[in-house]
């Protein structure tokens, strides 16, 4: 495995020496033959995001959308030892070779990530362009767009990624009744969203501040539990629960 990457990646750099080095991969092989090889080389060569997980064969799928992994959120792959590799695995779930109805598969993925029954994730495709027409590539566009859903390359995914998991929540302290905390953001995570608890205790959120300003934010029930939402900014906030 080792060779292949390094005699296409050196291929790849000879063609278009412009570009930099790939960070992300899909290889044309559906089989995986061992635990975590793959991910494995692909750490070794500074590939962070691998897309391989295929949702497939049509006799399998029956034209059902779902979640090959049981989740559509990229995770980091383990290896054989348990501990994780710096890899992450964005299954594909939607193929033009896999026997699935368009848009009936991304209209049902959207609708349930968006409805009550809150199925979130990040919905990888892999539609063949041989030709200048793609109807399963126009129908997830189209679909997603009718959602306000963003459609983003394996890249741009990555990067927002790696920015979430570089931001994280700060000094946090909770007197009974505030809860002070400050917000660090990570390069990349664009329209990262934060959320704090709508009720703590039996009290209810009345206001939030950052920087000492009131900020709106919003209710959102995830889960089954109501959450107060605001969009992440770096700064000092404080939620008060009278």
């Amino acid at each position: 495995m080792t060779s292949f990457y390094d005699d296409q990646l050196a291929s790849f750099d000879s063609a278009y020496p412009s570009l930099p080095a790939p960070i992300t991969n899909r290889t044309h092989c559906i089989v995986w033959s061992d635990w975590a090889t793959q991910a494995n080389v692909e750490r070794a060569h500074n590939i962070f995001l691998d897309t391989n997980y295929y949702y497939w064969p049509p006799s399998w799928l029956n034209d059902r959308p779902g979640f090959f992994t049981g989740s559509g959120m990229p995770m980091r792959f383990t290896d054989v030892n348990g501990s994780l590799i710096d890899v992450y695995q964005a299954t594909t779930q939607m193929t033009d070779e896999s026997g699935q109805s368009y848009p009936f598969t991304i209209d049902t993925l959207l609708d349930r990530a968006l409805g009550p029954q809150a199925y979130y994730g990040v919905f990888t495709a892999n539609m063949h362009n041989d030709s200048d027409l793609s109807p399963g590539a126009d129908a997830i566009l189209s679909s997603a767009q009718t959602r306000s859903v963003p459609s983003v390359t394996a890249r741009q995914m990555l990067d927002w990624v790696d920015g979430r998991n570089a931001s994280s929540f700060q000094a946090l302290s909770w007197n009974g009744q505030s809860l002070s905390f400050s917000i660090n953001v990570g390069l990349g995570a664009n329209g990262l969203q934060a959320m704090v608890p709508a009720q703590s205790g039996g009290k209810t959120l009345t206001s939030l501040t950052l920087n000492g300003a009131l900020i709106s934010f919003s209710l959102q029930v995830l889960k089954g539990v109501q959450w107060a939402t605001f969009p992440a900014v770096p700064g000092a906030y404080q939620a008060t629960y009278p």
